[in-house]
């Protein structure tokens, strides 16, 4: 694992660090996750360049390079015009999917999780109190997301639930499996 705090996809594609970790391990998949307001803030001048390096080189080594599409905050960015959740992820959304189609990426749709998740259940609490950072139910459901999309399979009845209970962890599942299978990310 290369994650150091605050640090952006550019900040990895330059580091001595992190291309050593991707070159000398092999890996079978590697997730790219970019800070939010780097998505939605001029991500041609940011975001874009690095992941294309960073793909190169994962594809490099024989690795599937994976776009971990995030969920945002809860209350948006109003700073960069996404003025709550909803805007926030449709910037996501877009940006995120302009260089999958480019690169060939597998996405991981988290941020559309969070999304069906709150539309079926208004009351779910995926948010920590920061209301940036995911709480448990958010954590796993994210987990979800990146079962269905690494093992191609759906989760549904996995007996690990990270403390929820037995009805919270399979509406989570639920919701990853919805997500994935509705079409709405690329799969290989």
């Amino acid at each position: 694992m290369s994650a150091q705090g605050g640090w952006s996809l550019a900040d990895h594609a330059s580091s001595a660090i992190t291309l050593s970790k991707i070159e000398q391990q092999e890996w079978d998949y590697i997730i790219l996750q970019e800070r939010t307001s780097l998505i939605i803030d001029n991500p041609e001048d940011h975001m874009y360049p690095a992941i294309r390096i960073l793909c190169e080189k994962i594809r490099a080594q024989d690795a599937t390079p994976i776009l971990f599409m995030i969920w945002g905050p809860r209350d948006g960015l109003p700073l960069t015009g996404c003025k709550n959740f909803h805007d926030t992820l449709s910037c996501i959304y877009s940006n995120c999917m302009d260089i999958a189609h480019e690169q060939d990426l597998m996405v991981a749709p988290v941020g559309i999780a969070w999304q069906k998740g709150i539309e079926r259940d208004p009351q779910v609490n995926l948010w920590d109190s920061d209301g940036s950072h995911p709480s448990r139910e958010g954590s796993y459901l994210a987990a979800c997301v990146f079962y269905v999309i690494i093992f191609n399979q759906n989760p549904e009845g996995l007996t690990y639930r990270a403390g929820l209970t037995k009805e919270k962890a399979y509406f989570l599942q639920n919701i990853a499996v919805d997500t994935v299978l509705d079409g709405c990310i690329l799969l290989k």
